[in-house]
């Protein structure tokens, strides 16, 4: 059951991380056409999204007591 958790939570994750890096071109950033700019909430977004991956693997990985 903890694998599973895991796998959902390095899922979402990789979720929120693909969101936040593609934001501009997916319309829920500052949509300029002429340049694309990663500001300070994808910035947040990224991080938060390679925590929660990081954290669900962690989840995965880790041995059984």
């Amino acid at each position: 059951m903890k694998r599973i958790t895991g796998i959902i939570i390095s899922a979402a994750g990789l979720v929120l991380l693909c969101i936040s890096l593609f934001a501009d071109q997916i319309g829920f950033g500052d949509v300029d056409p002429d340049h694309f700019v990663i500001g300070s909430k994808q910035i947040t977004g990224i991080v938060i999204g390679i925590l929660v991956f990081l954290t669900g693997i962690f989840i995965v990985i880790r041995k059984k007591k």
